[in-house]
C-alpha cells in the first residue's frame, strides 16, 4: 500500500494542546488527511483523541463528487479514533504507526455495503488501487 500524507499546520497545534483536553471537546478542526489507494482518511481534532473519517473514491452513491465529477462515498463503519498521546512523537513516527494501523484496520474491515444503493465495496481492493486524489 502506498500512502500520501497531507498534515496541516493545525496538526502541530493539536500535538501541543492534546494533553489539555479532558473530554471530547476538540475544535473539530480538519488537521489533514492520509490517502492510500482510493481511500482518504480525513484527520479531525476531537479533543482527547483524533478522529479519522473514511471516504472511498470511485463509489457512486450520490454522496459527493470531487475533481472531474469523480464520485466518492463516506464509509462510517470503517472510520476510527486514535487515542495515543502525540506530544513527544515525531511526525514521521506518527505516520509510520498510523500506516501500520490503517493497513491492519482495512484488512480486518475488509469491506462494506453502502447505505444508499447497497453497493458492496472491498476496502482491501480500494486500498490497493493506484493512489488517486479526487
Amino acid at each position: 500500500m502506498k500512502f500520501k500524507w497531507n498534515l496541516q499546520p493545525e496538526f502541530q497545534r493539536y500535538k501541543v494542546d492534546q494533553h489539555t483536553y479532558e473530554t471530547e471537546e476538540g475544535s473539530g478542526d480538519y488537521l489533514g488527511n492520509v490517502r492510500v489507494g482510493n481511500l482518504c482518511f480525513d484527520i479531525i481534532d476531537w479533543g482527547n483523541h483524533l478522529w479519522f473519517d473514511l471516504y472511498v473514491g470511485g463509489v457512486d452513491t450520490g454522496y459527493g463528487y470531487g475533481d472531474d465529477d469523480y464520485p466518492y462515498d463516506y464509509c462510517d463503519v470503517a472510520s476510527f479514533s486514535w487515542n495515543d498521546d502525540l506530544t513527544n512523537v515525531s511526525d514521521d513516527d506518527f505516520k509510520k504507526e498510523l500506516e501500520k494501523y490503517i493497513e491492519e484496520h482495512v484488512n480486518v474491515m475488509e469491506g462494506y455495503v453502502t447505505d444508499f444503493k447497497a453497493i458492496p465495496v472491498s476496502l482491501i481492493d480500494k486500498a490497493n488501487e493506484e493512489l488517486r486524489e479526487w
